[in-house]
Parts: C-alpha cells; structure tokens; sequence
C-alpha cells in the first residue's frame, strides 16, 4: 500500500476537485472522496480504484448493504455512507415530475427521463405533449429488452388519445453504457413514426440515455 499522505497535493482527489473543479476527476477520484479513508491493505485511492474494478459506477450504487460490506476494506460505515449517497441520488432523480414544463430541445427530454438513466433493465417511457409542447404526461410503456415484435404502438396512443396529446416523445435507456441507438430502436421508432403520422399525431423524437451520455434519434436523422 503507498501512503495516501505521501502523495503530491496535484494528486490528491480532494484538492483536484478544489483546484480545478469535480468535472475533471476520475470516477475512482470521486468514490474515494465519498469513502473518505481506505483500510490496512489500500490508501482509499486504491480502494476506490480496486472496487470500479469489481463494478461498474452505475453498479456500485445499487448495491445492498449485504453486498456493500463483502467488498474487502468497505466495512460498515462506508457501506452506509455509499447507501445515503445511492438513496440521494434517486430523491434528486425521482422528483415531481414538471407537468406544465416546456420540452423544446432533446437535452429537456432526457432531463425529465434521467430518472431512468442508471436502470439495470431498459425502461420505455413517453413523454406527451400539448400544441405548445408542454409536458402533460409521462407513462411507463415497458421494462426489459426493446423488441419490435413486443412494443405496441395502441400501448403509445392510446395514452396521447386520453390526455389528448398532439406531439409524442420516447426515451429509453441502454444500461450497456453505449447510447447509440441499436437497430432494433430505429425499427421500433419507424414503426411508431408511422403509426404516428396516420394518427396526425407528431413523434418528435427518441431518446437514448446511458450512463455516459445520449442522443436525439431526430438530430441524426432517423425522424
């Protein structure tokens, strides 16, 4: 184990995150702020280093307590200090929803969906719009695997029809890490673009989350 003391001040995780802000810290630097100490084998650097090792970022805090004090060096209090944080997150993520808000961009979509972001399964959601394309309604369309032959565009509608929406956004997650949409989304998109225009309602756009970013299936062309 080097000692965590012994390290320059440039490299130590809570000066970095001082210096020049917590953009520009590795997800190893910014666990090993929240955990605080390391233990007798790793300065909390290593420990931190050693656990992304393990898990993903996005795993690690979804873990449970049990899980959380079977990773050498994690002990009680840091799996505690882990749980609050997960459990801060997800009140941040699972606020009211803004009925009333404004959807104008693709960046306002995935804001009102990142709720979802971090899922280990993939969540379809839809985002309904009035004339003016305020938020009247969010619905949970399905959970799991994307799969054209599964999504029912009467599952879509038949939401808009009852909150008598004129526009249509869908947002899913891609818990892999990678938002690039596969081709099963871009069939499952055209298939309810269709379906969309035939009902003169507009499908504005389909976002695809990850924990690395998203993107605008309008923005590259497939709407």
């Amino acid at each position: 184990m080097h000692c965590f003391r012994d390290l320059p001040v440039s490299e130590k995780p809570r000066e970095r995150l001082i210096l020049k802000g917590a953009q520009v810290l590795t997800d190893a630097e910014l666990l090993a702020i929240v955990l605080r100490v390391g233990c007798k084998q790793r300065n909390v650097l290593e420990l931190s280093m050693a656990i992304l090792k393990q898990f993903s970022l996005s795993r690690v805090f979804n873990l449970s307590y049990e899980e959380l004090i079977c990773i050498k060096g994690m002990g009680k209090a840091k799996a505690c200090q882990m749980l609050a944080l997960a459990e801060i997150i997800k009140r941040v993520n699972t606020a009211p929803m803004p009925l009333g808000k404004r959807i104008t961009t693709p960046d306002d979509a995935a804001f009102v969906c990142n709720d979802i972001r971090h899922m280990e399964e993939e969540h379809l959601v839809a985002l309904y719009l009035n004339a003016r394309h305020r938020l009247i309604k969010r619905a949970l369309l399905s959970v799991g695997n994307l799969d054209s032959s599964i999504v029912d565009p009467r599952e879509v509608f038949k939401h808009a029809f009852k909150c008598n929406a004129k526009a249509v956004i869908l947002v899913h997650n891609h818990p892999s890490g990678e938002h690039k949409p596969s081709d099963e989304d871009i069939a499952i998109t055209r298939l309810i673009k269709d379906a969309a225009e035939f009902l003169n309602i507009k499908l504005i756009d389909h976002i695809v989350l990850s924990s690395t970013g998203f993107s605008s299936m309008s923005k590259e062309g497939y709407l």
